[in-house]
């Protein structure tokens, strides 16, 4: 009969060893899940970061290139403003200050006889009023079109950031299902942990009403109750 309940006894420990290390397998499979997501986690957040320096360096260039272009603005209008009014106080043909190629209707129309002799300068000197014209004009179209650059900038500016919102969004929402998931493994290491292999580990004990060390001396059930909790 002893010998009967002995081989019993060591059927039953060869079973639970393998339950053990079936859930010692388990438990390593879970905690390198764990390890992998965390690593992930922390992947995920370094990218989240870049992509926010990235962003941060670019509105900061956008920024500093639309001041340029609006003080570059500023100063073709006064400059455009200051010669215009020169030339209006001083009662200076504007020549080709509307556009170039043509005369501004405060213009006077010249005509040449081509059967008269050049008469010898009689009148102050009124200045190149054309050339005056035609430079107003040229800044114009340049602070016409720093305007349309400041305009174009500001919509590729807008698109930016909210792709980057958008990609922001999903990067986070990635980390938050990350952090979950990592709450679950060690929730269900836990519970392997603490419940299935102890308990396996403790039937035998009760099963024998012996203590575990002195019964599975050298077994994979004393390997892993050294390092689950089966007291």
């Amino acid at each position: 009969k002893n010998e009967q309940e002995a081989s019993r006894y060591e059927y039953k420990i060869e079973r639970t060893d393998a339950k053990i290390m079936k859930l010692t397998t388990k438990l390593e499979e879970l905690e390198a899940a764990r390890l992998q997501t965390i690593q992930q986690i922390q992947d995920t957040k370094t990218d989240i970061q870049n992509m926010e320096d990235t962003r941060n360096e670019e509105h900061a260039a956008f920024e500093s290139a639309k001041s340029d272009d609006e003080g570059a603005a500023k100063l073709l209008a006064a400059a455009i403003e200051a010669m215009t009014a020169f030339y209006k106080n001083n009662k200076l043909p504007l020549g080709l200050l509307a556009k170039k190629g043509h005369q501004s209707k405060d213009d006077p129309e010249y005509s040449v006889d081509p059967d008269k002799a050049p008469e010898t300068f009689s009148a102050p000197y009124g200045g190149r009023s054309s050339e005056g014209g035609g430079i107003t004009s040229i800044m114009g179209y340049i602070k016409e079109d720093l305007e349309n650059e400041i305009g174009t900038s500001k919509k590729a500016e807008a698109a930016s950031q909210k792709e980057f919102e958008e990609q922001r969004a999903a990067a986070t929402q990635v980390l938050n299902d990350l952090n979950t998931k990592k709450t679950t493994l060690e929730g269900m290491e836990a519970e392997t942990d603490e419940s299935e292999a102890a308990k396996a580990y403790k039937d035998l004990v009760q099963d024998k009403g012996q203590q575990g060390y002195e019964v599975h001396k050298g077994s994979e059930s004393e390997q892993v109750c050294a390092t689950v909790r089966c007291a």
